[in-house]
């Protein structure tokens, strides 16, 4: 089934997904340096934002 998304809902998603990635980079060298397998954290954050659009 296609989903079709009205242009300001794209616009949204395309927003939350910078806003994410931009807060991820902040926090991917420590991520890496503590040698964590599975970003938990950020996967729960994706989880809400797609919850929430």
């Amino acid at each position: 089934m296609v989903q079709v998304l009205k242009k300001t809902e794209s616009l949204d998603v395309l927003t939350t997904g910078h806003q994410l990635a931009e807060k991820f980079a902040k926090t991917a060298v420590d991520r890496d340096r503590n040698g964590s397998s599975r970003p938990t954290h950020e996967i729960e954050q994706l989880r809400q934002s797609a919850d929430n659009q």
